[in-house]
């Protein structure tokens, strides 16, 4: 069974809330872009929106279950 160090949870934390930060990123940047756009590149656009969005709260439910683990006191290898 492998095992988990401090130091690589810290780094996961850190590494999803810098996905986060992308992801918002990418989701206006699209949005920008939609608005701009015409058919069917603004619909294309808007479709890649909601699909960074989902990942994005993917990786959020990701990020607070890593936090949990964290705050409960878990005690890494």
């Amino acid at each position: 069974m492998r095992t988990v160090s401090a130091n690589s949870l810290d780094t996961a934390i850190e590494d999803a809330y810098n996905a986060m930060a992308l992801l918002d990123v990418a989701i206006h940047c699209t949005g920008d872009l939609s608005e701009i756009l015409t058919l069917p590149h603004n619909q294309t656009m808007g479709s890649l929106s909601r699909l960074m969005r989902i990942a994005r709260e993917q990786v959020e439910t990701s990020l607070n279950t890593l936090e949990k683990v964290q705050m409960s006191g878990f005690q890494p290898a």
